[in-house]
Parts: structure tokens; sequence; C-alpha cells
């Protein structure tokens, strides 16, 4: 609703529909309106799992622009607060993403569990699924560093997410590092 409502009231409707902020609310309402079977063995759960991240990067998105107007703010503020907010949202789609990859290709070496009569499903033995907390260990160890090799992709999908985690790093922050420096050398030393 909100997205079509946004959409007929903007003046200039083809900038909107291909701006960042609605390719992200694409991305969070499509899965949800197509999708109808949610289990875990759906083939379609991975893009409504991965849509809650990119709920919580559209939120980061709308704080900036809500705290973007502040009196007495230096552009210095502005982009530090810039920069804070991608790393974040890299952060949390990265995680999100890799969580969720991983153990959606986990789902093969699930079984159900025989002590149960409901729907109840275990792994097998020898595989485990990935929790927040490691998968947010991984993203920072790469993102940092090139990785310590104890939590390793074991899928092509999340191998991709390795790879662009390590693009990102190599041209995003240094491109925001480099406008930070750029308004800090503006700065008067009077001021």
């Amino acid at each position: 609703f909100f997205y079509g409502f946004t959409l007929y009231v903007k003046q200039q409707r083809y900038s909107y529909i291909t701006s960042f902020e609605s390719i992200l609310i694409l991305f969070i309402i499509t899965p949800i309106l197509v999708v109808t079977d949610l289990s875990m063995l759906s083939s379609y759960y991975i893009f409504v799992a991965i849509s809650r991240y990119i709920r919580i990067a559209y939120f980061c998105i709308i704080m900036l622009k809500y705290h973007e107007n502040e009196l007495g703010e230096t552009d210095v503020d502005r982009q530090t607060k810039i920069i804070v907010t991608k790393l974040v949202i890299i952060i949390v789609l990265c995680t999100g993403s890799f969580l969720e990859i991983e153990n959606w290709f986990n789902l093969d070496h699930i079984e159900r569990d025989p002590e149960f009569t409901e729907n109840r499903y275990v792994l097998k033995e020898c595989y485990s699924f990935l929790l927040f907390n490691n998968a947010l260990y991984f993203v920072i160890v790469t993102l940092i560093t090139v990785g310590y090799g104890d939590i390793n992709p074991s899928s092509w999908l999340s191998q991709f997410i390795a790879l662009f985690i390590i693009v990102i790093t190599c041209v995003i922050i240094p491109q925001q590092t480099n406008e930070l420096l750029r308004l800090l050398n503006m700065l008067s030393e009077y001021q």
C-alpha cells in the first residue's frame, strides 16, 4: 500500500522507480506477496528470510534521512554519519544473507525427527546450523582482514557474498573515507 501510494504521489515516477530506495522497498514487498509457503523447506523461503535484513537496511536509510538536516551539523558530521550508516548496512545485509544462504544450503542435510510425529526436523550428524553471531564474526573478519579460515562459505552463493564483501571493502569504504578526509582538509584551523 505504502509503495503504491508513494508512486502515485511522486511527480517524477520513473526516477522514483529506479531509485535505490524504491528497489529496496520492492525487495522487501515482493517475497511477502509472492511466496505462499513459508516453511523452511520451501525453495522460496530464502527470499523472505533475506527480505528481513533488507528491512533493517531500509530502516537505517530512513533514520539517516530523518537526521540529515539537523541544526549546527557540519559536513564532516554528516559524512561521518554516512560512513557509519553504510558500514552498518553492509554488515547487516552481508551477515543476514550469509547466514540464511548457508543455513538454506544445509537443508539438504536435514531429516525428520523420529521421536516426534509432528513436522519436526533435525540435522544429520556432523552438520550444524550457522548462528547469527558466527555469521557476524565471519563478515567482520572478512571486512577487516582477508579472513582466518575458521568459518568457510560452503556454497557457491555464500562464496559470492564473501567476494562481494571484499569488493565493497576495497571500493566503497575508501571512497567514503576519502570524502571525509577532503571535508576535514577544507575546515579552517581557526574555527
